[in-house]
């Protein structure tokens, strides 16, 4: 490979909260948030107004990037890890609190007080409990998954800083992975299928319609083609096949769900759509949501928002 051949993540869409870049900065334009010498391993975790980039180069050099509310945490968060263990998704169930699930399983919740700038404030907690799978939704309910399958409740303390697990709920066979937005919550399941419920009035269920769905709901029109992962942003949702093909759907307002059509927007996409990101040939392997923005990774390392 070319010395001179430089890599580089780039960030666009929505940025009123810094997640892309300088606060308020440039909203849909494109940034530059790291820059590699080789092609490399990438990690991208978005939250509703923040964005962790994990990045480990083929000469083994780790690198880190961290944009929106959030960045000043991450220092905090990285002296609760060890040597072996990275941040693989990170919600915030209030606007005061961030809860990270390490790849071992393990919980961190951090406390800022009344802002992120305020380090003084912060306070960290962690426990195992073994979990595989995180998500709370903007209203605050969050869902947790452990070794076992069981899709749960859970709840956030606040004295002691913390998680609790709650009840069960009913899902018919056992789940890998979940993601919430706003107010509605996906699920990938062992058989690699994918159901949603909640409110779905932007067609963030995937169903065809903007009904509302109390329990867990087989996507029809993604049955028969097996996934991998799942994402959800504010009111859109995401689906990552096992061949690399992605799926989104729902509320399309900041083209956040696929291109605007040459007749202008189309706020509503009812049904999962296939996505050509125009990556050619590449298959992708990652995919995540911020609010009303999305990131894909390609298996050679290359990252499209």
């Amino acid at each position: 490979m070319a010395g001179s051949q430089r890599f580089a993540l780039i960030g666009v869409g929505f940025n009123d909260f810094g997640q892309l870049g300088p606060e308020g900065d440039k909203n849909g334009g494109s940034f530059k948030l790291m820059t590699f010498a080789s092609l490399p391993k990438l990690h991208v975790t978005t939250a509703w107004d923040s964005t962790y980039a994990l990045a480990i180069e083929e000469s083994g050099t780790i690198q880190r990037a961290v944009r929106g509310r959030w960045a000043s945490i991450i220092p905090l968060i990285e002296q609760e890890l060890s040597s072996r263990e990275n941040v693989m998704s990170m919600i915030e169930p209030s606007r005061d609190v961030a809860v990270i699930l390490t790849t071992n399983g393990r919980v961190i919740a951090v406390e800022c007080g009344s802002s992120p700038d305020s380090c003084k404030r912060h306070t960290a907690v962690s426990e195992t409990v073994d979990l595989v799978s995180l998500a709370a939704r903007g209203s605050g309910r969050a869902y947790a998954i452990g070794r076992d399958g069981r899709l749960r409740t859970c709840e956030i303390r606040r004295a002691p800083l913390g998680l609790s697990l709650g009840v069960d709920v009913s899902v018919r066979i056992p789940v890998l992975s979940v993601s919430c937005g706003a107010d509605h919550t996906v699920l990938l399941t062992v058989t690699r299928h994918v159901m949603s419920f909640g409110v779905g009035t932007r067609g963030q269920l995937g169903h065809g319609d903007i009904m509302n769905r109390n329990e867990p709901t087989t996507i029809e029109a993604l049955d028969g083609v097996p996934m991998a992962a799942v994402a959800c942003g504010l009111w859109h949702s995401m689906a990552l096949s096992e061949c690399g093909d992605i799926y989104s759907w729902g509320w399309n307002d900041h083209a956040q769900v696929k291109p605007f059509p040459q007749a202008g927007p189309q706020p509503v996409v009812s049904v999962p759509t296939l996505i050509d990101p125009g990556a050619g040939d590449e298959e992708f392997c990652s995919i995540s949501c911020g609010a009303r923005h999305s990131a894909a990774v390609t298996k050679k390392g290359r990252v499209y928002v």
